[in-house]
């Protein structure tokens, strides 16, 4: 590595804080499958704060710290953003929770690793190199060794995201088991027709939503211990993951998909290396499924009751 792009410093950060262990490495499972599709605008704020004012039992357990909770960051090419990331879950409010780092670059498999030693005794990370096989299907394969391992919540957060120093306890306000939230979260109109065309986002919690984005997804980790969530999925889901894993929370399970009102929360996704955008460019150069065809054939063929 050279010294200049490669080279971590690590004397900026305070003395560590007692009780956080050192870096942790997972072996990654030859055989994963994966990635999600970026949304097509910034994150605008709800025009109306959405507080709950009666917590609920499962909500006041995770703030009390009850419940094991994970946060799981994707890293592909945006490597530069990690540190970024990490300095902003250091910084938390709530913090209860554990980090897990999955990398898709293996060529950069040091820097990654040594971005995350800087946090030794702040953070509580594991650091797992999957690979890109499966792009951000991994997500699944993740989840699901976690729940093995004891994870009761997963927060999944994108590498274009700009989180506030209460964002976990912001997202903890609003969880229930047994239930997909996302502060990116969208309620699909006119029976699943078009996906890009037809769909409304959705901010009061209240309101029943179709779709949950995963880069700002808060789920119950049961949900990745079904064996049905991977062997049924259809090939298109390995590069839309994040539609199959709302369908499968809310068809299969009957689980509710509802949104977390987030505040000073900033996503990006306008960069050339979005998802979205590859998935858009493929549709055209490569004919392959895009958003709205996966969708289709969700409500189509496996049911999906828009």
């Amino acid at each position: 590595m050279s010294k200049n792009n490669d080279e971590i410093k690590v004397n900026k950060l305070p003395p560590p804080r007692p009780g956080k262990g050192r870096l942790r490495k997972v072996d990654a499972a030859s055989s994963n499958r994966p990635n999600r599709a970026k949304p097509t605008q910034p994150v605008s704020p709800p025009k109306k704060r959405f507080m709950p004012t009666d917590l609920g039992v499962a909500s006041r357990d995770a703030m009390k710290g009850k419940y094991k909770i994970t946060v799981v960051l994707l890293t592909w090419q945006r490597l530069s953003s990690l540190k970024k990331m990490l300095l902003s879950l250091k910084d938390q409010t709530y913090k209860n929770f554990d980090i897990r780092i999955s990398n898709a670059n293996l060529v950069k498999f040091q820097y990654v690793e040594n971005v995350a030693k800087m946090f030794d005794g702040h953070l509580d990370i594991e650091v797992s190199h999957e690979g890109n096989d499966v792009f951000a299907f991994r997500r699944l394969t993740v989840g699901k060794d976690l729940a093995e391992r004891g994870t009761n919540i997963i927060l999944f957060i994108d590498d274009d995201v700009q989180i506030p120093n209460t964002y976990i306890e912001q997202c903890l306000r609003y969880y229930e088991e047994k239930s997909y939230k996302s502060g990116f979260a969208w309620r699909i109109d006119r029976g699943g027709s078009d996906y890009y065309k037809y769909r409304t986002r959705i901010h009061d919690p209240n309101e029943k939503v179709h779709y949950c984005g995963t880069g700002m997804g808060m789920i119950d980790a049961s949900i990745f211990l079904d064996p049905k969530i991977t062997r049924d999925a259809p090939p298109e889901a390995i590069r839309i993951e994040d539609l199959w894993i709302s369908y499968f929370a809310q068809r299969v399970l009957k689980w509710k998909l509802s949104p977390i009102p987030l505040q000073d929360v900033q996503l990006g996704g306008a960069d050339q290396v979005a998802l979205y955008k590859q998935i858009l460019r493929e549709k055209h150069t490569e004919k392959l499924p895009d958003k709205a065809d996966f969708l289709r054939l969700l409500v189509r063929k496996y049911k999906w009751k828009i």
